[in-house]
C-alpha cells in the first residue's frame, strides 16, 4: 500500500510538472500573437 502511494505521487508529480510546462508554452503563444 505505501508502495502505490509513493508511484502514485510520483506520477502526480509528473503529471503536475507537464500541466505546467504546457500552460507556460500556451501562455507564451497566446503573448506573442
Amino acid at each position: 500500500m505505501k508502495h502505490l502511494f509513493l508511484y502514485i505521487f510520483e506520477q502526480y508529480d509528473k503529471i503536475i510538472e507537464f500541466i505546467v510546462v504546457s500552460g507556460e508554452k500556451s501562455h507564451l503563444d497566446q503573448g506573442e500573437r
